[in-house]
């Protein structure tokens, strides 16, 4: 799985609205994947700036039907969890790295 990479890190609002990266923000997202587009395997994880509120993560899925979304989102306590999704150590260092760097220092 070491080719995988963040993809795509988005901050959301509290009313779930895309804000832009240094505007004052509830939760952050990063896609993490092999490629530019989502495939089957690739990792959402959602990070919130309350402490206390668990991390979610949900693996990409392809339906029978061909058609793919991250399936049912579960909760962990730490970044350190998400490694059993399949996301390496250095990629859970770059998110607590940017979670930090946006003042989300509980992780």
């Amino acid at each position: 799985m070491s080719d995988m990479k963040i993809r795509l890190v988005k901050f959301y609002d509290k009313k779930g609205k895309c804000v832009n990266d240094g505007d004052e923000f509830t939760y952050v997202t990063f896609q993490i994947g092999k490629e530019e587009r989502p495939v089957e395997g690739d990792v959402l994880v959602q990070v919130t700036n309350l402490e206390g509120i668990p991390i979610i993560v949900a693996k990409y899925l392809i339906e029978k039907y061909g058609t793919g979304g991250y399936g049912r989102p579960e909760f962990v306590n730490s970044l350190e969890d998400i490694k059993k999704y399949g996301v390496a150590e250095e990629i859970v260092e770059e998110i607590r790295n940017i979670c930090k760097s946006k003042g989300i220092n509980w992780v």
